[in-house]
């Protein structure tokens, strides 16, 4: 079990599982930006500070990633209500159009990886991660 998990969270796993969906955005969001993407599409209006958390990252690497994005027209930056010193990233339109054909062609992907699984395979897999996962953050 600890080796299986020690692989799916692997960063060349997780570069394998990117590469088919980042190919046809891969001049604008790459490996190690998609990352830093998802996380604002999952949780923004959301700081740098707040993706480097969800990211595993340091705050000056998720900003760095962030400034490329929006550059790229992918994420906006406005100032935080709550701290006029503070800026809160989200998505643009074209950002919400990129992540969903991204996170379509993953889908894709482990569906794809999943085909030859025994009947209920795959859906005992994906409650058993939900559960893991659970059991984690709680």
């Amino acid at each position: 079990m600890e080796a299986a998990l020690v692989t799916l969270l692997a960063r060349s796993t997780r570069e394998q599982l990117y590469a088919p969906a980042l190919a046809p955005v891969a001049d604008i969001v790459d490996t190690v930006r998609y990352p830093v993407l998802s996380a604002v599409a999952r949780f923004g209006p959301i700081s740098a500070a707040d993706i480097a958390i969800h990211v595993g990252t340091d705050r000056t690497v998720a900003s760095r990633h962030a400034a490329a994005l929006e550059t790229a027209g992918l994420l906006t930056r406005d100032v935080d209500p709550a701290d006029a010193r503070a800026w809160l990233l989200q998505l643009t339109p074209r950002g919400r159009s990129v992540i969903r054909g991204i996170r379509s062609r993953m889908a894709a992907t482990i569906e794809a990886s999943m085909a030859d699984w025994p009947d209920g395979v795959a859906d005992a897999f994906v409650d058993g991660l939900e559960r893991f996962s659970r059991a984690l953050t709680e």
